[in-house]
């Protein structure tokens, strides 16, 4: 049986799918900012925008940031799945933020380091 403190875990990990699922299909249609009043307001996507956003990587295109969801999805499944293969439950939460975190972050930011 998982421990509580996993499933705790697990539970805010689905809202986390969740959140990356809804904003991956609100992309999926939003049309792009012209400037900056235009972002503002809301309703839009900063993608292909001169500004604060145009140096990262999934700003660039649409497929870019649609990537970069599916990117940040990828190590929260996979932390979602561990206290189904291991069983300690110290080693079972810390591989979970470990890889939830730290598996989102190196996914999306590497590519903006290396100049992709």
């Amino acid at each position: 049986m998982t421990p509580w403190p996993a499933r705790v875990i697990q539970v805010l990990l689905v809202v986390a799918i969740l959140l990356v699922l809804w904003d991956a299909v609100d992309a999926l249609n939003a049309p792009a900012c012209s400037d900056g009043a235009a972002f503002d307001a809301g309703g839009c996507y900063p993608w292909e925008f001169e500004g604060p956003f145009a140096e990262f990587w999934h700003w660039r295109s649409r497929e870019n940031y649609l990537l970069s969801r599916l990117l940040v999805l990828m190590p929260i499944l996979a932390a979602f799945a561990v206290p189904f293969f291991i069983r300690r439950s110290l080693i079972a939460l810390s591989s979970m933020i470990g890889i939830a975190i730290g598996g989102s972050l190196v996914l999306v930011w590497v590519p903006q380091a290396i100049g992709w």
